[in-house]
């Protein structure tokens, strides 16, 4: 705890704390995004279109079935809470 390595790497340590806040934040928005954007899909009136427009949503169906979720190394998803807990390690 010198002056010196406290003025050199404190302001180091604030911005990559500031870095994975910021990134866990927007993969939570495009979780929660993909979540509404699969229930929007769902909520087509796709009886009353005609059959090229009911192919297409039943494409987006389809591809919307999965939600988006980003995963660090396939093993454990990015989001505000494994943030929390990172940063309370």
């Amino acid at each position: 705890m010198e002056p010196d390595a406290l003025a050199r790497y404190g302001p180091l340590t604030v911005i990559i704390f500031g870095q994975l806040i910021s990134v866990s934040v927007v993969f939570e928005i495009v979780e929660t995004k993909s979540d509404k954007l699969r229930d929007a899909v769902y909520e087509m009136p796709w009886e009353s279109m005609d059959q090229s427009n009911q192919r297409s949503v039943c494409i987006f169906l389809r591809r919307s079935q999965t939600s988006i979720q980003v995963t660090a190394m396939g093993m454990t998803s990015v989001g505000v809470q494994t943030m929390v807990n990172v940063s309370s390690a």
